[in-house]
């Protein structure tokens, strides 16, 4: 995942960055406003990692979204996600990669932007 991703997905979790410009010290806030990391190069608020996906991201998700990872061959894991709403066209995402918290992180995007 790239920069512009990775901060997408954590500002759908319901953090906040705030920057300033002249010194680039950045502050990222959780959803209640406090103080969850600050520095010079935080790109993001916490490493992507399962236990932060599971903490941030797959909550948000529980209401709407049925998920199902699995370990597909010895080294890749695969993320699937299905929608429970009772409509028509219910939509599915699945995501293959080496790393179990990219492809969850990529499911997750792809969730995010409507795909």
């Amino acid at each position: 995942m790239n920069k512009e991703q990775t901060e997408k997905l954590w500002k759908w979790c319901g953090f906040s960055l705030s920057e300033d410009t002249d010194t680039g010290y950045k502050i990222w806030r959780d959803a209640k406003g406090n103080l969850y990391a600050a520095g010079y190069d935080r790109d993001t608020p916490c490493d992507l990692t399962l236990d932060s996906l599971f903490k941030w991201a797959v909550p948000k998700l529980v209401e709407n979204w049925q998920l199902e990872i699995r370990k597909t061959f010895s080294f890749i894991t695969s993320v699937a996600l299905n929608e429970c709403k009772n409509t028509p066209m219910r939509r599915q995402v699945f995501i293959a990669e080496e790393d179990p918290a990219e492809a969850l992180a990529q499911a997750i995007l792809e969730v995010i932007d409507g795909h």
